[in-house]
C-alpha cells in the first residue's frame, strides 16, 4: 500500500513536471511568434511612415554593416532607441556614427560620418540648421566667387 502510494505521488508529480514544462514551451513559442509579427509590422510602419522623419538623422551601429550584408542600427524614433536593419556599400563596424540617406522595405541605407568621437547623439538636425549652414556654405562660396572676381 505505501509502496503503491509512492509511485503513484512520484507519477502525479512527473506528470505535473510534463504539463508545465508543455504550457511553458506553449507560451514561449507564442511569445516567439508574436514579436516576429510585431517587429515586421513596426519595420514597416516606420518604413512607409518615417521615410522624410529619418533620413538625415544619425545612428550608431550595433552589428557591422557589410557590403551585401545587412547589420544593425540604433536609431532615435519618436522618443524612443530603435534597432533597425542597415545597409551600406562599405564596411562599417560597430559603434561608428552613420547617417541614415534612405529608408526602404530592407532596411535603412546608411553613411558612416566622420566625427572626432564617432558618436552619435542619435537625434536628427532640424531643418532650421540644415538650412543655416546651407546659407552659411552659400555665403562663403558666394565671398569666395566674389574675391576671385575682383583678383
Amino acid at each position: 500500500m505505501v509502496g503503491e502510494n509512492i509511485l503513484e505521488r512520484i507519477t502525479f508529480y512527473i506528470g505535473l513536471f510534463i504539463a508545465a514544462f508543455v504550457i511553458l514551451a506553449v507560451v514561449l513559442i507564442i511569445q516567439m511568434i508574436l514579436r516576429r509579427i510585431l517587429r515586421r509590422r513596426l519595420r514597416s510602419l516606420i518604413a512607409r511612415d518615417s521615410d522624410h522623419d529619418l533620413v538625415g538623422r544619425t545612428a550608431r551601429v550595433i552589428r557591422s554593416v557589410r557590403p551585401n550584408r545587412a547589420g544593425q542600427i540604433r536609431v532615435l524614433y519618436r522618443g524612443q532607441e530603435m534597432n533597425m536593419k542597415a545597409l551600406a556599400d562599405q564596411r562599417i563596424g560597430p559603434g561608428s556614427a552613420v547617417r541614415i540617406i534612405s529608408v526602404s522595405p530592407e532596411g535603412f541605407r546608411v553613411n558612416p560620418l566622420e566625427t572626432a568621437d564617432n558618436q552619435p547623439t542619435l537625434q536628427a538636425e532640424q531643418p532650421e540648421s540644415l538650412l543655416r549652414r546651407s546659407v552659411i556654405l552659400d555665403s562663403a562660396d558666394g565671398a569666395h566667387h566674389q574675391d576671385s572676381g575682383h583678383g
